[in-house]
């Protein structure tokens, strides 16, 4: 930019050097010098006219008075070169002026450019600063989800089975356990439905109990702190083998299931149980005498009162 304004101000002064106007030198006539020895010549003739009527009068030294004219006409050459360098002087001015701006321009280039750098940088930080405010954001809405799911699973519904009594063993009927619901939380649950087995296994037992298949639909709510009573009945007449090897412990009668409900925040919650009677209980069992009713003992199996995921 500056070697551009440089180069057009060089050109100016060089077109005004071009039109400079020196003195006419001593050898050569200048136009006004022409013009006045034509105006002469004719003075001449007239006078020469004159001479046959007029007495002779001495002629004045017409050279020096011409030499005296054109020393008297001469200055305007010189006003010429004077104005010529006050061109040259005036463009040498226009090129300081000029250098002078383009380097102010330069230094405002330099300085928008290093705005520039500083508004890239600060652009930076905030984009850094936004990506923080994101993650903030983020774990400020895992910290809130995180204490919904906290309130709503200090404040769902809880349900637990607890057996109370076992009626029919080694009787020619179908045995039948009560037992007991209760819920425990702080919210109703609702659309309760239990699915459970019974069967006699080998004691201890060597494989995992088969999956529940028999259900029991409750369509009543359990309010918290309410309980409900249930009962559950075998669905096969047990053979006298089978109670004798409960009775000698070799076997073990078991009640296992799971209990189904929705809570009151909408979702669907699974618990499960497992209960076994054993020859001691079921001796006291037999004889109502010896032990009063819901006050028989029991031993829960793994996964009683155990919450599932649904």
């Amino acid at each position: 930019m500056r070697e551009l304004w440089i180069a057009g101000t060089i050109l100016i002064a060089f077109g005004a050097l071009a039109d400079l106007q020196l003195p006419t030198p001593s050898g050569s006539k200048p136009k006004a010098e022409n013009q006045q020895t034509a105006e002469y010549a004719n003075n001449q003739s007239a006078d020469k006219s004159k001479q046959a009527t007029s007495p002779v009068i001495p002629e004045p030294n017409n050279q020096e008075n011409r030499n005296n004219k054109n020393n008297n006409d001469s200055p305007s050459g010189w006003w010429s070169v004077a104005s010529s360098f006050i061109g040259v002087a005036v463009a040498a001015f226009t090129l300081f002026v000029m250098w002078r701006q383009t380097g102010i321009i330069d230094k405002q280039a330099d300085l928008l450019k290093g705005q520039n750098d500083i508004m890239v940088e600060q652009s930076a930080v905030m984009n850094s600063t936004l990506v923080e405010t994101t993650k903030a954001a983020n774990a400020n809405s895992a910290a809130v989800e995180l204490s919904r799911e906290t309130a709503r699973q200090q404040l769902r519904a809880y349900l637990s089975m607890v057996p109370t009594s076992i009626a029919h063993f080694g009787s020619k009927d179908f045995v039948v356990i009560h037992c007991e619901v209760k819920n425990h939380g702080q919210t109703p649950a609702s659309n309760i439905l239990c699915s459970y087995e019974m069967e006699i296994f080998p004691y201890p037992m060597n494989s995992p109990r088969p999956e529940p298949s028999k259900r029991h639909v409750y369509p009543g709510g359990l309010a918290p702190g309410d309980s409900m009573g249930t009962f559950f009945i075998h669905s096969e007449l047990l053979k006298d083998p089978e109670v004798s090897s409960v009775i000698s412990g070799t076997k073990r009668f078991h009640l296992w299931g799971d209990i189904n409900y929705d809570d009151a925040f909408g979702k669907e919650q699974k618990v499960g149980f497992a209960i076994s009677y054993s020859s001691a209980e079921l001796a006291k069992a037999l004889d109502p005498k010896e032990v009063p009713k819901n006050k028989l003992a029991w031993r829960y199996e793994v996964g009683h009162n155990q919450q599932k995921t649904t």
